[in-house]
C-alpha cells in the first residue's frame, strides 16, 4: 500500500459555491486525435456562464482540445499534498507548463481508459461465518430484532468494514474486519459513513441503452467525466498534475451492457458527505450536461453504499485498472471509499479548519 498521510479538503461548509470561470475556453487541437476517431471533439469550449453550480447549462467539455487558462476566485480552504495540515486556498486557474502539457493530461486519460482490469486477489471470501442484520440503522422498536447499530456503536465501528449485502430482494448487513473475508462474494456494497471523512469518489453508470439514446459511447463517457475529476481535483488541492494522477485508484464493473466506473483520489479525504455533495457537482458542471448526466449526482448523502472491490452484479466484477496498481495502490484498503481509521491519516479537524480561515 501506497503510504501517504491524508489531509481533510473542506471548501463551502455545504452552501452553494461560484465555480464560475472568467475564460474556460479551449483551442482545436484535431490533430492529435484523428487516428481515435476524436474529431467529434472539434470545437471550443463555451465560456462558462453560470454563477452557482446547483444549474449548470455550460456545454459538455471537449477533452480532446487543448485547455486554457481558466480562472476562479473563491476562497476556499483545502488540503496541500504535503504533510502539512490544511490551508487556506484560492480555486486554482489550470496551468500547464513545458513539464506537463494539455497534451501530457490527454494522453495520460488515454492510458487509463486503455489500461487493463486486474483482480485485486486470488482466494475469494464467503459469508459462512458472517451474521446477518435485517437493519443498518436503530430501528426504535419500530421493527422486530435488532440493527446493526443497535449492537454496535459508530466509535467501535471505525476500524471496522460495514457492508450491505445483497440476498435476492432483500438486503442485509454485517461488520468484518478485512475486504479478504468477503472479497469476491456477489452483492457486496461498503457501507460509508458521510459523516466521517472520506475519499473524493464519483461514480460513473451509463447503460448501454441510455448512451444509445445519447449517441455517445462508453469511451468518450469515461474520458470527459474523469478529465472532469482531474481538473476539478487540481482546482481545489494544492498539487501538480502528476501528483494527481499518481493519486487515481480506478475501477470499473464495465462490459458490453454497462459502461461503470468509479473514480477515487486516495492520498486526501474529503471531510463528510456535504462536502462530496460540492465536490460531484463541480465535476458535473465541467462535464457538462450531456455527459455529466452520467455521473451519480444522488450518490453523496448521510449513509451510502458502493460496490465493494471483488463483488459483482450479474456477473459484472469491480476490479481495479491495472494502471493505479503500478501508481502502488495495491492494498484492499485502497480501494475503500472509507479507510479505516487505524491507518492514521492525517486529518484535521473542523474546528481547526475554522481556525484556519478566521
Amino acid at each position: 500500500m501506497k503510504t501517504h498521510s491524508a489531509q481533510v479538503i473542506r471548501y463551502g461548509g455545504g452552501d452553494s459555491i461560484d465555480y464560475s470561470s472568467d475564460s474556460d475556453k479551449y483551442s482545436d487541437n484535431i490533430s492529435e486525435c484523428e487516428s481515435e476517431n476524436c474529431s467529434d471533439y472539434d470545437s471550443d469550449y463555451e465560456t462558462d456562464t453560470e454563477t452557482t453550480i446547483k444549474s449548470p447549462t455550460s456545454q459538455p467539455p471537449k477533452v480532446e482540445e487543448q485547455m486554457s487558462n481558466s480562472t476562479n476566485s473563491t476562497d476556499q480552504v483545502g488540503p496541500t499534498c504535503s504533510n502539512n495540515p490544511a490551508t487556506v486556498f484560492i480555486e486554482r486557474q489550470e496551468k500547464f507548463d513545458n513539464k506537463f502539457t494539455q497534451k501530457d493530461l490527454l494522453i495520460k486519460i488515454r492510458e487509463i481508459v486503455s489500461s487493463p482490469t486486474k483482480d485485486m486477489l486470488d482466494k475469494k471470501g464467503s459469508l459462512e461465518d458472517v451474521y446477518l442484520w435485517d437493519y443498518l440503522l436503530p430501528n426504535d422498536g419500530a421493527k422486530e430484532g435488532i440493527s446493526l447499530l443497535d449492537a454496535y456503536t459508530r466509535e467501535e465501528l471505525a476500524d471496522k468494514l460495514v457492508i450491505q449485502v445483497e440476498q435476492g430482494e432483500y438486503k442485509k448487513f454485517s461488520v468484518v474486519d478485512d475486504i479478504s473475508e468477503v472479497y469476491g462474494v456477489s452483492g457486496i456494497h461498503e457501507c460509508v459513513s458521510g459523516q466521517r471523512p472520506l475519499r473524493a469518489v464519483i461514480d460513473i453508470d451509463a447503460s448501454k441503452e441510455r448512451m444509445e439514446a445519447e449517441n455517445v459511447n462508453a469511451r468518450d463517457v469515461f474520458i470527459r467525466i474523469c478529465c472532469s475529476f482531474i481538473r476539478a481535483l487540481y482546482r481545489v488541492l494544492d498539487c501538480n498534475w502528476e501528483e494527481i494522477f499518481e493519486g487515481l485508484v480506478i475501477m470499473t464493473s464495465s462490459d458490453d451492457s454497462k459502461c461503470s466506473y468509479h473514480l477515487l483520489y486516495a492520498p486526501t479525504l474529503i471531510v463528510d458527505y456535504q462536502e462530496l455533495k460540492e465536490f460531484t457537482e463541480l465535476v458535473y458542471r465541467l462535464t457538462g450536461e450531456k455527459y455529466g448526466k452520467f455521473i451519480d449526482r444522488g450518490l453523496p448523502g448521510r449513509n451510502f453504499n458502493l460496490r465493494l472491490i471483488g463483488s459483482a452484479k450479474k456477473d459484472r466484477v469491480k476490479r481495479i485498472l491495472q494502471y493505479s496498481l503500478y501508481n502502488g495502490w495495491g492494498d484492499l484498503n485502497d480501494a475503500r471509499v472509507q479507510p479505516p481509521t487505524s491507518l492514521r491519516h492525517e486529518i484535521a479537524s473542523a474546528s481547526s479548519l475554522s481556525a484556519i480561515v478566521a
